[in-house]
């Protein structure tokens, strides 16, 4: 007996390394409401903007952009798309309308939905801006699509960041009223711009793990900031998927407040490249949105000048980076994330 419990534990022992080797490999997955399965990421589009949201001229084009990269990714339709709303009385009645409507004609796709509260910090974190709030529940609820809800997207932009203390007040506002209204198949993101990685440490408007279901990120031309790892590296550490909430061939040049587009094929391809090896490299991104639109039309509402066409069709190079990234099985696209996230919510 003694012999061949020593053998038991010899075997143990040697085969444990492999074990852990395993487990290291093994793609990681959090239990968090709306994540996809282990190893598997949402692929998507953004972006139906504010101005759309309005009826502004200048976002008519925004489903004419989806539109042109459907066709340019065919077969690999996105299953995520992005959309922008603000807690402000004069703009969520009017996206109530026009995303219910989309909804309706579209059919099942996972909702990002970004919701900009910068103005009314304060008024949100007091509860002056529950209305809007109840407005928001109740639109995702009647449109029937699930949602990634980004609470106060991009709160360290260094252009404009949230007071850290009434942004972490509002959000934690913003989740009670989730709570209370029962929406099924939603997920909290907490939503960070790796261009303000060069300030204040993100984790100054972190509201805690018990409200925030996803890990955010907004990437342009960002890929080597240190502080990226570290956000990533956190996610992992909180036991949170990622979501790239935004990502488009943007630069930054040497003159202040100006960006530009890729200047060739080539760069475009580098960059979707980058971003394919970011994807690669860290398991915990669980779902990206690709910002492929043409960033011209919104010239009054983007700070700086140089917003360039960005859709990825201008690039044939970039096309083909980016539709063998998808011809990866762990890519969900189109119509397939509606079995795989059914009963995913809270």
């Amino acid at each position: 007996m003694i012999l061949l419990l020593a053998i038991a534990t010899l075997i143990l022992n040697l085969a444990a390394p492999a074990t852990l080797a395993q487990a290291a490999d093994a793609p990681p997955f959090y239990d968090a409401a709306m994540e996809p399965p282990a190893g598997r990421i949402l692929n998507g589009w953004g972006q139906f903007s504010l101005e759309w949201d309005k009826g502004d001229a200048v976002g008519a084009g925004d489903a004419k952009d989806l539109e042109s990269f459907e066709r340019a990714m065919k077969p690999f339709a996105p299953s995520l798309i992005s959309f922008y709303t603000a807690l402000d009385r004069n703009v969520m009645p009017e996206f109530a309308q026009r995303y219910e409507g989309f909804a309706r004609k579209k059919g099942f796709f996972v909702a990002q939905i970004g919701v900009n509260f910068q103005a009314t910090q304060r008024d949100t974190s007091q509860g002056m801006r529950d209305p809007e709030i109840v407005m928001l529940m109740d639109t995702i609820r009647d449109a029937g699509n699930p949602a990634l809800i980004r609470i106060g997207y991009d709160f360290n932009n260094p252009r404009m960041p949230y007071d850290p203390s009434l942004y972490i007040m509002a959000f934690r506002k913003i989740i009670d009223r989730l709570r209370e209204a029962h929406l099924d198949r939603a997920a909290t993101v907490w939503s960070a711009a790796a261009a303000g990685f060069g300030g204040p440490h993100f984790m100054r408007w972190y509201p805690g793990d018990d409200v925030v279901d996803w890990w955010g990120i907004s990437l342009f031309g960002d890929f080597d900031k240190p502080q990226l790892n570290e956000f990533l590296a956190g996610a992992r550490t909180h036991r949170k998927p990622v979501v790239i909430c935004e990502a488009s061939p943007v630069f930054q040049t040497s003159a202040a407040g100006v960006v530009r587009g890729p200047k060739s094929d080539q760069e475009a391809a580098a960059w979707y490249g980058k971003l394919a090896a970011l994807i690669r490299e860290h398991p915990e991104i669980q779902a990206v949105v690709l910002t492929s639109i043409d960033w011209r039309r919104l010239p009054p509402a983007l700070p700086g000048k140089g917003w360039p066409d960005a859709r990825i069709e201008r690039w044939p190079s970039a096309v083909a980076v980016w539709k063998k990234t998808l011809s990866d099985r762990q890519f969900i696209s189109g119509g397939a994330a509606e079995g795989i996230l059914r009963g995913k919510g809270r």
